[in-house]
């Protein structure tokens, strides 16, 4: 099932069911959980089948005479697969009492759990990140970067490549704290040492090269440096590339995602008919995975097809960047049912993208009632995140004002 799954996913969508039935047959059953724990610990796995691995995870701990590590364990990958069924409260509880377990185990013998804790830290990082408390989260992942540089210290070949890990995910905390210096200094560390693990294990280590590269490239053009932007990111294009002729399955979403951004590279060195072809091809890898796996890939496809609009725009074809914004619309209106704090921000600016395209096709109803719920979507969203919000806001006013005077 594993090895199937890895290559051929698209032909296990019909036992989605089968993994209903399995929940089922697991809740409260810590027996029959063990059946099935390799799925539990196997990451692969755990978005095709998350439902049957929370509740094998809820069983297990269940587990009569279950001993402190053993559940620490279970309850940080439990909170893994609950933050993939978007259940992001209850990954974060699960999350703390891993956290707690292993401080209390790595105060009395460090060696032994020093690591774990580096580990759960790492992850209950990105849980306060789901559940929107960034300052927690970067304290959180510096703690865990401390721990891992300590440890890759006195044991390099075991930990360097977890010291990497935690380096990437402190620079994107703090490049979100707006320290954006400081997360360029621990994005270049960590892109040093993916590089330097990669030539001697490129199997292991280029996917993990190749997203570091990603975040470099997006942290290099904020910080101005174009040229050095675009070399980082057609590097991890080249990488990801590679791997995808041999693993679709497995690397065809980080491909169409560094070629998001390799498209807006390449606009911003004035480069448009490249990056044009670049996002039509990342939209062609990003619909075809959002067929056979919506929930995970069309919040991918919707960004895809925003950007797409903006290249279409800028080529002078309004009749296809009109097109292109409204399926992202479509897309991200109804991900926002579903879960508005996530996807809310999103729609209101491919909302703001649709105002923009049906003024220039002349349409003012049509503008005026985008822009319109776009500045309403951002009225509730500067409430809770000002320092974000408040410039595209303030930009939305000024559309929806010229929208006004032009059509009212």
């Amino acid at each position: 099932i594993r090895l199937q799954l890895n290559t051929k996913p698209d032909s296990f969508i019909p036992l989605r069911a089968l993994s209903d039935h399995l929940s089922q047959a697991v809740i409260d059953d810590p027996t029959r959980a063990n059946l099935w724990r390799a799925i539990f610990f196997e990451g692969g796995l755990s978005f095709r089948f998350v439902a049957l691995a929370v509740e094998i995870g809820r069983s297990l701990l269940l587990e009569p005479g279950l001993i402190e590590s053993d559940r620490a364990g279970i309850l940080n990958n439990l909170s893994n697969c609950l933050s993939e069924a978007g259940d992001y409260a209850g990954a974060l509880e699960a999350i703390r009492e891993a956290v707690i377990i292993y401080r209390r185990q790595a105060a009395a013998d460090p060696e032994r759990f020093e690591a774990n804790l580096a580990r759960s830290l790492n992850n209950m990082s990105a849980s306060l990140n789901d559940n929107g408390d960034a300052a927690g989260a970067l304290v959180a992942v510096r703690e865990g970067a401390e721990i891992r540089r300590r440890l890759a210290k006195v044991n390099p070949a075991r930990f360097e490549s977890q010291l990497a890990s935690s380096l990437n995910n402190l620079s994107n905390g703090l490049a979100n704290a707006g320290d954006g210096a400081a997360a360029l200094m621990e994005m270049r560390e960590a892109v040093d040492i993916y590089r330097r693990l990669a030539k001697k294990k490129p199997a292991d280590f280029e996917p993990e090269l190749a997203q570091t590269l990603n975040n470099l490239s997006n942290l290099l053009e904020n910080a101005g440096d174009g040229p050095g932007a675009l070399a980082a990111i057609r590097e991890a294009v080249d990488i990801r590339r590679r791997l995808a002729m041999t693993n679709p399955a497995r690397f065809e979403p980080g491909l169409a995602s560094s070629l998001n951004n390799l498209s807006n590279r390449l606009n911003a060195a004035g480069d448009g008919p490249a990056a044009l072809a670049v996002i039509r091809k990342a939209v062609d890898i990003h619909r075809r995975l959002a067929i056979a796996d919506p929930a995970r890939f069309e919040p991918d496809l919707a960004r895809s097809l925003h950007n797409l609009s903006i290249r279409l725009g800028d080529a002078a074809d309004g009749v296809g960047a009109l097109a292109a914004i409204r399926l992202a619309v479509d897309i991200r209106r109804r991900l926002a049912i579903a879960d508005p704090a996530r996807f809310k921000p999103d729609l209101a600016s491919s909302l703001y993208n649709l105002s923009i395209r049906l003024g220039g096709a002349g349409d003012g109803v049509g503008a005026l009632a985008a822009i319109r719920q776009a500045v309403g979507i951002r009225r509730r969203l500067v409430t809770t995140n000002p320092e974000r919000i408040e410039p595209d806001l303030a930009r939305s006013l000024r559309w929806q004002e010229a929208l006004e005077r032009r059509f009212e």
